[in-house]
């Protein structure tokens, strides 16, 4: 019910286009739920939600070296192999759109 709330919040605050509450609140809902379901979900919505503030701010490779840096971070810290390997698919997208190479898939 936390991780929901806070997935709430992040859509509210993001309808009244406050992008830096609303992606803190999506982290948030991440570090509240156990369900790694749940987890994959909102890791897709906080990679839709980085591209879509590059296409809005014109951030160039910014907004991609921040959701690299997310990314990774979250990568350490999973011991879900599942979960693990679609964080490493996000992360591989952002470090393509950077212009890195795809040496990110064979991980």
């Amino acid at each position: 019910l936390i991780a929901l709330a806070h997935y709430q919040i992040a859509t509210l605050y993001l309808e009244k286009e406050n992008k830096d509450v609303a992606l803190t609140s999506m982290k948030d809902a991440v570090s509240a739920t156990k369900i790694i379901a749940q987890k994959k979900a909102i890791y897709k919505r906080i990679a839709s939600f980085y591209k879509m503030l590059r296409e809005q701010k014109e951030f160039s490779t910014l907004i991609y070296q921040d959701a690299s840096n997310y990314f990774q971070k979250e990568i350490e810290q999973t011991e879900n192999h599942e979960l693990k390997a679609n964080l490493y698919l996000i992360k591989a997208d952002f470090e393509l759109k950077r212009g890195r190479s795809g040496s990110f898939y064979k991980d």
